[in-house]
């Protein structure tokens, strides 16, 4: 029972280029960004968070995606529902032949929607900012496993280069 949301800001919303949704947390001094697909209304009056996708498999960080939305609106003052959807649009890979067309199949995931993390979370950040010292790398952060490797093929290079210098 949802229809597309109009509101004069919405373009400015959907383009990170342009600002996307924004709120300056004052007590973390971060701002948060965000640029939501597309936003839908329904009949209570709770806006809904929709975002489109071209991958098979839901990941975690699709729904954190959702929850930053849905905090950006609720910091604006905005009802704002606790499913959003994600729609997924997979090519078909099975035609018999191409013919200047693609086929897609839609699918819509509901996602129950909890945004408290948030708040805790910029305040860790802060906290972070203000340190000396750089955190101890976590095992389960891909950024922080690949520069962990990244350093290890360069010690080589670094040895090498101390050893003719």
């Amino acid at each position: 029972d949802a229809v597309p949301y109009s509101h004069d800001d919405l373009e400015i919303w959907r383009e990170p280029l342009r600002g996307g949704l924004r709120f300056l947390d004052t007590n973390s001094n971060i701002e948060l960004r965000g640029a939501p697909d597309d936003i839908w209304i329904n009949k209570a009056g709770e806006l809904i968070i929709v975002d489109y996708k071209a991958t098979v498999t839901m990941r975690d960080s699709y729904k954190r995606q959702l929850e930053v939305y849905s905090w950006l609106l609720k910091q604006k003052g905005f009802k704002v529902s606790q499913v959003g959807y994600l729609l997924f649009a997979m090519c078909s890979t099975f035609a018999d032949s191409f013919n200047k067309k693609l086929e897609f199949k839609m699918k819509l995931e509901p996602v129950d929607l909890d945004d408290l993390w948030i708040l805790p979370e910029l305040q860790k950040v802060r906290q972070l900012i203000g340190e000396e010292k750089l955190p101890n790398a976590s095992e389960s952060c891909e950024f922080c496993n690949y520069n962990q490797k990244i350093k290890k093929l360069d010690e080589p290079l670094a040895m090498q280069n101390t050893l003719f210098s």
